[in-house]
């Protein structure tokens, strides 16, 4: 276990009143874990004794289930703990193998997103680009959600901020633009929470305005920025002239 994942757990230990004592407290996470699964398990365990030369000895016995979901292959074990502690490992290693992705949330959550808020075009067009300009060919999109931490999420926000890179060259990315990307990321994390996909929000750990120092600072305008060049205010004088077939004051519209 990384040092990260042990504060975390101190972290819960004190919370539910075990005073940071990671030990017990890890052994009743465990213990609850072991009886949710065991609820998984349709098909009944049995003790039978079997008769052998050497003498009768007593088995534990259940079926796993195939991959409908039917009664598969028996598996015995000498007592009913390591029948159990068989069925956690197989289930544990299901649950495994269909752990979702960022990425996989990520869709589920826009979708979500999309059918309780605003979905005109123009906003699944601006979530797509915002997708390919923050997400695409990054490592955190292809990792298990179960596995990231906290400290996988500020990596990612860090590298995003200094290696983004705008159309004209500027590199970094600005605070406004980086409130969004964080509301992506807080938005799957929410709603993988919410569905139980994960038992821990890692962005409870983090703070928005702690990256405000390394974005990029937005561009001052300027009285001459504001102005509208030569070439397009004349352009604009003469539309105006041609439509409306008047004279045209140029000090009146400035």
């Amino acid at each position: 276990m990384d040092n990260e994942k042990i504060i975390n757990l101190l972290a819960d230990a004190d919370k539910y009143g075990y005073n940071n004592d990671i030990e017990q407290f890890a052994q009743v996470l465990a213990m609850r874990r072991k009886k949710d699964i065991l609820k998984k398990h349709k098909f009944s365990i049995t003790e039978v004794t079997e008769h052998r030369k050497t003498g009768d000895i007593t088995r534990w016995r259940t079926h796993l289930p195939d991959k409908d979901g039917k009664k598969g292959k028996q598996i015995a074990r000498k007592s009913k703990e390591d029948l159990e502690d068989a069925l956690v490992e197989f289930y544990g290693s299901i649950e495994k193998a269909f752990i979702p992705t960022f990425g996989d949330i990520y869709k589920k959550w826009l979708q979500y997103y999309y059918d309780h808020n605003d979905s005109s075009p123009n906003t699944r067009d601006k979530y797509f680009c915002d997708y390919k300009r923050f997400f695409q060919g990054k490592d955190i999109v292809k990792k298990p959600i179960t596995d990231i931490t906290d400290t996988d999420i500020d990596d990612f926000f860090v590298d995003c901020i200094k290696t983004y890179v705008k159309s004209n060259g500027e590199k970094g990315l600005q605070y406004k633009a980086f409130t969004r990307l964080y509301g992506y990321v807080n938005g799957v994390f929410r709603y993988a929470f919410k569905n139980r996909i994960i038992t821990q929000n890692p962005m409870i750990y983090l703070d928005k305005s702690d990256f405000r120092k390394i974005c990029r600072e937005p561009e001052e305008k300027t009285a001459e920025t504001e102005l509208i060049p030569d070439d397009v205010f004349n352009a604009i004088l003469e539309q105006l002239y041609r439509d409306r077939k008047t004279i045209i004051d140029p000090f009146q519209i400035r």
